[in-house]
């Protein structure tokens, strides 16, 4: 029988000490964040962590402990946040590198020198993922981890939050362990939107006729409608608190000094809700003209307004611009509205409009005028438009008469190379981009031919749309659709050659001889009365 060999006691203690000292180090960095409760895990030594993001809205945020919630009401999956971690270990830890990241109870947390991090993971509302778009990070080694979200434009940013695997989930009288930890940062949106108002619209008071984009030409006045609202946990401290509201318009629009500020319209672009005042709730700067082309306007509110505001708030600004004859033609012209929050603790968020920002079009209208027989370019013709609204030319010209930029009938002459053009027109109908539009007709009508040609009798229909101007048009490279012909006019008598001439003396000759004939007739007639 082979002999049974008993360790020393010291040798047994020695070890028991390293195991003891093994579980300490798993369970410190967890109980300085969360108590792991009485039980040691058996054997588990990996967890997950899933991130449900929400836009948080007006909605009462809900403490988080770890397990599965119920989403309040008024709060939404948000898309598009990202989320990076890295395990991180207290001081003394072996595995330690690096410099200190954050300080919690008087230990400093370092990087864990295993490198288990993940980077550019982002929310996904299609549910990819797992579950409801939210994140999910599996296979995690035991330990704690420091979660760092990248801002989103038009939200507060989370700050730098911690998660132990596992988490003590406190029951009634008994504790237990979550290894599969469930989390949920809240987002307040500070998201800002932005709209014009369309000039046709009859009955702008319902706010229901905001659009992106819209057809205008120079002269015309715009009125844009700049919404946001106050984030939730909103609190004002004097000193920290802010906010400021910039309508950021491109060259071709200018202020007009018209603004209103609302609160708590009932929808977007309503002129009711309560006016705000001048001096008292928001200052504005420029505070006075003259405005420049593009220039910023900054609506700032005051301390005392500020302390009046409540989580929730919507601020309707309404700002109107005048077209400018600098617009570029065929170009969307932005107008980008921006926000500038500052919470009670004095972090300042940023929001814009961005690639939503909404846009004005003006268009254009580049023809080639040529000689309809030998169709070479052909200068002096003279035009003006109509707007085309009915099939009948004489009812469209006597309800708009003719087409007017900045007031003033809109006229346009070909050069010697038989170019010319309208610049400063309205589009048709109109979607995100001005390749996108649809075209808006004009009757084009020759007020004026060159020397040597007729008029041309019937008006002709032309469209203004995303390609029909081009300043570098030329004859060679116009289509069919881009060349005006005019014809020669009928020759006057003399001015032509000699078969002309003997033709209109024959006639002269012809009347002579019949008046001699009329006048003979006439005294013949009379003497053979006078015989009688």
């Amino acid at each position: 029988m082979k002999a049974i060999t008993r360790k020393p006691l010291t040798k047994r203690i020695g070890i028991f000490a390293v195991i003891f000292a093994m579980i300490l180090t798993l369970s410190a960095p967890m109980t300085s964040f969360a108590d792991p409760g009485p039980t040691i895990p058996n054997g588990t030594t990996e967890g997950s962590i899933t991130i449900h993001k929400l836009d948080q809205g007006t909605s009462t945020p809900i403490p988080g402990n770890g397990t599965t919630q119920q989403i309040p009401t008024g709060a939404n999956p948000l898309n598009g946040v990202t989320f990076d971690y890295i395990k991180v270990v207290p001081q003394g830890d072996a595995n330690k590198t690096g410099n200190v990241l954050f300080t919690s109870d008087n230990v400093d947390y370092y990087k864990d020198s295993t490198d288990v991090t993940g980077s550019g993971t982002t929310a996904d509302l299609s549910g990819a993922g797992h579950g409801d778009g939210a994140i999910y990070w599996d296979s995690l080694p035991l330990g704690l981890y420091l979660i760092h979200e990248t801002p989103l434009n038009g939200y507060t940013q989370v700050s730098d939050f911690i998660v132990s695997i596992p988490t003590t989930i406190h029951g009634s009288g008994e504790d237990t362990l979550e290894f599969d930890v469930q989390v949920y940062p809240k987002n307040s949106n500070i998201g800002i939107e932005k709209g014009a108002a369309d000039p046709a619209d009859t009955t702008p008071a319902d706010g229901t006729d905001l659009t992106d984009s819209l057809p205008v030409a120079v002269g015309d006045t715009v009125d844009w409608f700049i919404t946001s609202q106050i984030p939730s946990g909103y609190a004002y401290v004097a000193g920290k608190t802010a906010y400021a509201v910039t309508d950021a318009p491109s060259t071709g629009l200018q202020f007009t000094g018209a603004l209103e500020v609302r609160l708590n319209p009932t929808v977007k672009g309503a002129n009711d809700g309560t006016p705000l005042a001048l001096g008292t709730d928001y200052t504005v700067d420029p505070a006075a003209g003259p405005y420049t082309d593009g220039g910023d306007v900054t609506i700032t509110f005051t301390p005392a307004r500020l302390a009046l505001f409540n989580a929730g708030d919507t601020i309707q600004v309404k700002i109107s611009t005048v077209v400018l004859d600098s617009a570029v033609i065929a170009t969307g012209i932005v107008n980008e509205a921006g926000l500038e929050y500052s919470n009670k603790d004095g972090d300042k968020y940023t929001s814009d409009t961005g690639d939503d920002s909404p846009k004005v079009f003006v268009g254009g209208l580049s023809l080639i005028k040529v000689d309809g027989e030998k169709s070479t370019a052909l200068g002096g013709a003279k035009f003006k438009l109509v707007e085309k609204s009915s099939a009948i030319f004489d009812d469209d010209l006597a309800q708009n008469g003719y087409f007017k930029v900045g007031g003033v009938d809109a006229v346009a002459t070909s050069g010697n190379d038989g170019y010319f053009e309208f610049k400063h027109l309205p589009y048709g109908l109109i979607d995100e981009e001005a390749a996108t539009a649809t075209g808006k007709d004009y009757w084009l009508v020759e007020i004026d031919a060159p020397s040597g040609y007729r008029l041309i009798g019937t008006p002709i229909v032309v469209t203004v749309d995303g390609d029909s101007y081009n300043d570098a048009l030329t004859l060679a490279t116009a289509t069919n659709d881009q060349i005006i012909e005019n014809f020669p006019g009928f020759e006057f008598p003399l001015t032509g050659g000699m078969g002309t001439l003997i033709f209109v003396v024959g006639g002269i000759v012809l009347i002579g001889l019949a008046g001699i004939v009329i006048a003979s007739t006439s005294r013949r007639g009379k003497a053979q009365k006078d015989a009688r």
